[in-house]
Formats: structure tokens, sequence, C-alpha cells
């Protein structure tokens, strides 16, 4: 039951990402490094924080240490930052796709950031990930459409409909 859902969670993940960041590609480097709009500054920052956080969770659900934040200087362009988004996200499914429902009921225990003890199962982290992500990429496409360059319906049927047969 986890594995399929996992599975279609972050094939949707990974088609809604790719169309934000297709549409990302048409700004201006000024549009996406300068530019005040969202919650973490930039569109540059928003798009490096979600990149960062998949990447943070994927080593929790694994079991390693979290490797620090991505830093957004380390990425002038849309280009750059697609390409290490990239990489991230094929680590994430060479480990999602293959998750048994075993595994994901497992209980990972860490210690938040503030030290405080959690536990949650590691089905429960991926989806708090892949929804985090739906968060800050719905905030990315709301600004790029102000900004003239609509990423379209992100919409987890709109990707069923363009990958998968019509059931009859």
């Amino acid at each position: 039951m986890y594995s399929e859902y996992l599975s279609a969670l972050y094939a949707h993940n990974t088609w809604a990402n790719e169309r934000l960041f297709a549409t990302a590609l048409a700004l201006t480097p000024a549009e996406f490094t300068t530019q005040e709009h969202a919650s973490f500054g930039t569109l540059r920052d928003v798009l490096v924080h979600m990149v960062s956080v998949q990447r943070g969770w994927l080593a929790r659900v694994q079991l390693t240490t979290p490797p620090p934040p991505l830093a957004a200087a380390d990425f002038p362009d849309v280009a750059s930052l697609l390409e290490r988004w990239r990489q991230i996200d094929a680590e994430t499914h060479a480990f999602v796709d293959v998750l048994g429902d075993g595994a994901a009921a497992e209980v990972i225990r860490y210690n938040s950031p503030t030290g405080a003890p959690r536990a949650f199962r590691r089905w429960q982290l991926l989806v708090h990930q892949a929804t985090h992500a739906a968060q800050h990429r719905s905030e990315v496409a709301l600004i790029l459409t102000q900004m003239g360059h609509s990423t379209g319906d992100l919409d987890f049927l709109r990707y069923v409909d363009a990958v998968e047969e019509p059931l009859t």
C-alpha cells in the first residue's frame, strides 16, 4: 500500500517540479536572483530551499545525517539548480521506488534542530517532504504566473492524465 502510493506521489512531484523548472528557465538572472517575492526571499531562495529540503529528508529516511542546507549563492541561474535537483531527485527515486511496505512503516527517530526527540514512520516523513515541496511549488508557480510565466496546472490528476492511459 505505502510503496505504490509513495512512488506515485514522488512521480507527480518530479513531473510538477520539471514543469516548474522549465517555466523558471525563461527568467532573466535578475528575476531569478534579485526580486523579493516569496517566503524565503527570491525565487532562487525558495527553489534552493525546496531542493535542499528534499535532500535533507532523503538523508533522514535513509538513516544518515542530513547534510547542511544548500547555499543559494552556489546557483547563479535556474539551469545550475535544475541540474542539482535532478541528481537529488534521481537519488530520491532510487530509494522510494524500491521501498517496500515494511520499510515504509518503520519508525525513524531523530532529534529536531532544537534537540527535541522526534519519531515518525518513514512513509510519514516522505509524505511530509512531498507536501512541503507542493507548498513551495505553489508559491513559486503563483509568482511565476504573476511575472507572466505560468506553469499551467500542476494538479495530481493532470499528471495522471499526462502519463497514463485513460481508464475505461
